[in-house]
């Protein structure tokens, strides 16, 4: 029941994110390394924040925290308004799994 549920909540996020246009890239001759880096993709699809979410599940939102906090202590010294950017990018994602949780907790009390 609690992963049935857990995995309802993970889906729907995703579909959620999928949804939502996340603005602000850096794009240079058609590299992407804010929203869809290279080095990130799966080969048989998808990327690397996909299967990191399906393995934490309801707990994917402390990863997104994580990440926020790396980005934006560092981009001083590593990556400046890149490094802000993916952090953005990360706050979106935790943003979209808070609304879809406090949705499906509305959903559930109802």
């Amino acid at each position: 029941m609690v992963l049935d549920k857990t995995l309802a909540m993970f889906e729907e996020v995703a579909n959620a994110h999928n949804r939502r246009k996340i603005s602000g890239g850096e794009k240079m001759s058609g590299i992407d390394n804010v929203n869809h880096p290279k080095h990130y993709k799966l080969p048989g699809g998808g990327e690397t924040i996909d299967f990191i979410g399906a393995v934490c599940g309801a707990g994917v939102d402390e990863y997104y925290r994580g990440n926020i906090l790396k980005y934006v202590c560092r981009y001083k010294e590593k990556g400046g308004a890149e490094s802000l950017k993916k952090a953005r990018w990360y706050l979106d994602k935790l943003i979209a799994f808070q609304e879809a949780k406090e949705e499906l907790e509305m959903e559930a009390e109802a």
